[in-house]
């Protein structure tokens, strides 16, 4: 444990929650989707104004980045980048010709969760401000306010799903469309989470560690530390875990593999495209998902979605394009 801060002991019986001035809650800002398409079709650069975000430390959750679409040959529909300048949020296409429709499986959105923390808490709020000592800078604080919309912990338990199998998220998930849901197999398995069916598929039977983030959660005055909103509402209750900043996102390489830092990272990941393998005159479509092994996340072919008759380049050929936000295992259970 660190040497100061505070040491919460959540109700749902899980590991205790330190807030340090490393280890600060994380705000809900918004949810954005992106389409090729829209809202100026040809633009490879996507521009969605969020009115107050520079006034936040952003982190960016990615989802879904990847789309197929196909007119006689498969091409993918990939979000390269993504940044925040101002209040802007910007992603950036890689080049792509508008093909007229879309493979199974693909919808050609794109999601992207934004968090943050302010930079500043207002010298009129009230709360929790934790910093690294005495004397630091009062713009060093970081704080657990009256003004924050923090993340909290709403599930985190280890399940078990069978081969080919699904678990969907418990009905009691506050605003379960802007869930975050993280995942860590134990036996091997290869997992995906699908937004639209709010369901863990699984290819492989076993165990699989579950963490979900929502924000909107009915909170009530609790033992411990509690914080009210001027409108008399609470805004923070201890009896949650909170969204930790202590993160990092990953990139999948040409082989499928990304390395964390952590010793057991979960992911999180939401529809990770396909994985697309020619056969003669067609292309076999499978449902893509991820594994772990150790510290690394692996990207993997699951069973067959569909077929499409043509070809697709050897360039999007068995591969997960895929970018996942990653905590640590060791942080919650």
């Amino acid at each position: 444990m660190s040497d100061f801060g505070l040491f919460v002991n959540p109700k749902d019986g899980g590991k205790v929650i330190e807030l340090t001035k490393d280890s600060f809650p994380l705000s809900f800002i918004k949810k954005i989707t992106v389409n090729a398409r829209n809202p100026s079709r040809y633009e490879r650069r996507k521009v969605f104004r969020v009115p107050g975000l520079s006034q936040y430390d952003v982190v960016i959750v990615p989802m879904a980045l990847a789309n197929f679409w196909a007119y006689g040959s498969i091409d993918i529909l990939l979000v390269e980048s993504y940044w925040v300048s101002g209040d802007d949020f910007i992603c950036e296409y890689r080049p792509f010709y508008d093909d007229s429709g879309y493979i199974p499986g693909s919808d050609g959105d794109s999601h992207f969760i934004l968090y943050g923390t302010l930079k500043n808490n207002p010298s009129d709020t009230y709360g929790l401000f934790l910093n690294s000592s005495a004397n630091s800078a009062v713009d060093n604080f970081r704080g657990v306010t009256q003004d924050n919309t923090i993340s909290h912990c709403v599930f985190r338990e280890k399940i078990n799903i069978g081969d080919r199998g699904a678990w969907s998220l418990p009905s009691n998930i506050p605003n379960k469309g802007d869930a975050c849901v993280f995942l860590r197999p134990e036996n091997g398995q290869t997992l995906r989470y699908e937004r639209s069916s709010q369901r863990v598929l699984s290819s492989g039977a076993g165990d699989v560690y579950v963490v979900i983030f929502s924000h909107g959660l009915n909170l009530q005055p609790s033992d411990g530390l509690t914080i009210w909103n001027r409108e008399g509402k609470v805004t923070y209750s201890s009896d949650y875990a909170p969204f930790f900043k202590n993160g990092h996102t990953l990139t999948l390489d040409k082989s499928n593999r990304a390395r964390s830092t952590f010793a057991k990272p979960m992911f999180t990941m939401d529809d990770p495209g396909n994985w697309l393998e020619n056969e003669r005159n067609s292309v076999n479509i499978y449902l893509a998902g991820l594994g772990v092994s150790g510290s690394e996340i692996l990207g993997r072919r699951m069973w067959t979605r569909s077929s499409y008759p043509g070809q697709a380049g050897y360039d999007i050929l068995k591969r997960v394009f895929a970018s996942t936000y990653v905590i640590d295992f060791n942080d919650y259970f």
